[in-house]
């Protein structure tokens, strides 16, 4: 918990604001993503009762909800930020599920303006990197929803621990 709000107070201190939000998402947020079918995203807990089709899933991922959030943002007029998540997804062993899915704490981190650019969330993962006293390094990589000459793999002692990118062009245009 210490090192969680640490992280949290040193982000904000770079002048991102934390968001929340559902647990849950939609199926349609996984198309948003243009995740092929056998992406480990795809594999997904179903609610036997959900609040809604848009709620229907427990998260495998917290970019479809920055996403949203983020365009959210816009249509309100606000057209800068810099927003983090740290949040859990569930990673089911089998589906149907035989045994409680494994919860994983993640971060999330989205900036939009003209201010920005893709060094901005190179910026936040050194904050990070810095506070949890690692190195991170950087290597091109690729993502169906993200710029294919703007993504990043975030490796830590040669283990890929995270990425960073643009949105491409097209998820842009959709939302």
């Amino acid at each position: 918990q210490k090192t969680e709000m640490r992280l949290k107070k040193a982000l904000c201190g770079v002048g991102a604001h934390e968001c929340i939000h559902y647990s849950f998402f939609s199926p349609s947020d996984l198309d948003l993503l243009k995740l092929p079918a056998d992406a480990p995203e795809r594999h997904a807990i179903r609610l036997i009762n959900p609040i809604s089709e848009e709620l229907s899933l427990m998260r495998t991922t917290l970019a479809a909800s920055m996403i949203h959030s983020i365009a959210r943002n816009q249509k309100r007029g606000n057209m800068e930020g810099r927003l983090f998540e740290m949040s859990s997804i569930f990673v089911p062993k089998a589906l149907p599920l035989t045994e409680y899915p494994k919860e994983q704490s993640m971060l999330c981190a989205g900036v939009w303006g003209d201010k920005e650019s893709f060094f901005t969330p190179k910026g936040l993962a050194e904050t990070v990197a810095e506070n949890l006293d690692v190195k991170f390094t950087y290597e091109r990589t690729e993502l169906p929803y993200l710029h294919p000459y703007q993504t990043a793999a975030i490796l830590c002692d040669g283990v890929e621990v995270g990425y960073l990118g643009k949105i491409s062009y097209e998820i842009q245009d959709s939302e």
